[in-house]
């Protein structure tokens, strides 16, 4: 009978060790397409330097390039940057929530400005890049989420994308870029993050971008102001999301089961060009 027992016991110990482990054994087994179509790192760009040394001459400081993944210093390039600036300080908590803390979290909010040549007449538009970043993965490694609001006052352009890093240790293997969102509305979109931990890697950074552009003619005169909200959730636990679009701003969902990192800004440029003449 004791023997019986012990069976018993084991295959349910051996059946449950299955089932828990099964996701990471399937993770450990799957060999990855050798090229992603998605997969930015197969992207052809300048050498990161010279592309560091041209956006130093635009006037870029030097903190604000090196927080640029290289693909979008490209992005910039090719689109004309003369001006951008950067926002990386947190809003204080407010509700039930918690504030992430910096020492595990960091995010930061970059925009700059691209002119658009338009029947012979230069058109400003503004690129947001939201970089983020756990220097401590969580215990809880589930779906987060990034809210942007951007108001009535802008239209999004169809380049957007939310690019995901996927690390073995600290190493980058891939940067793959998607289109998608979960959700939208006239002046704010969210993004789902997935953050992952497995045996063979993490995903644990990555960053958002998108291009505003006026919905009608700017005064080449005067000053242009941007203002943008970005909150990145933490969930823990319970499964719905900790904040979502509510009219012109974001809408916290007051659960303690929540983490989060808010950035209210507004982002003014000079009506002064600042690229160097051709």
């Amino acid at each position: 009978m004791k023997k019986q027992n012990r069976i018993i016991f084991s295959s349910i110990l051996i059946f449950t060790l299955i089932f828990i482990l099964f996701p990471y054994i399937v993770i450990l087994c799957s060999t990855p397409a050798d090229k992603d179509k998605n997969d930015l790192l197969y992207t052809e760009t300048l050498p990161e330097d010279e592309l560091d040394r041209m956006l130093a001459d635009r006037g870029i400081e030097t903190s604000i390039i090196d927080a640029l993944p290289i693909w979008e210093k490209q992005y910039l390039l090719d689109w004309n940057v003369d001006s951008a600036i950067m926002e990386k300080k947190p809003e204080s908590p407010k509700g039930k929530y918690k504030k992430i803390s910096d020492e595990i979290f960091s995010m930061q909010v970059i925009v700059a400005r691209i002119w658009e040549e338009k029947e012979g007449n230069p058109s400003p538009m503004f690129r947001v890049i939201i970089p983020y970043r756990w220097e401590k993965l969580p215990l809880w490694t589930g779906t987060d989420n990034l809210t942007f609001v951007f108001g009535d006052s802008w239209l999004p352009q169809d380049d957007y994308r939310q690019v995901n890093y996927i690390r073995k240790k600290e190493k980058l293997k891939q940067a793959v870029a998607d289109n998608a969102f979960s959700h939208w509305n006239s002046v704010g979109m969210e993004w789902e993050v997935d953050i992952k931990r497995s045996f063979t890697n993490t995903q644990k950074d990555g960053y958002v971008a998108i291009t505003l552009r006026r919905p009608y003619n700017f005064d080449k005169n005067k000053n242009e102001i941007l203002e943008v909200q970005v909150c990145y959730t933490h969930n823990i636990i319970t499964p719905n999301r900790g904040a979502s679009l509510a009219g012109k701003s974001i809408k916290q969902s007051n659960s303690i089961w929540k983490r989060y990192y808010l950035v209210k800004r507004q982002f003014e440029f000079s009506a002064k060009k600042n690229f160097p003449a051709p």
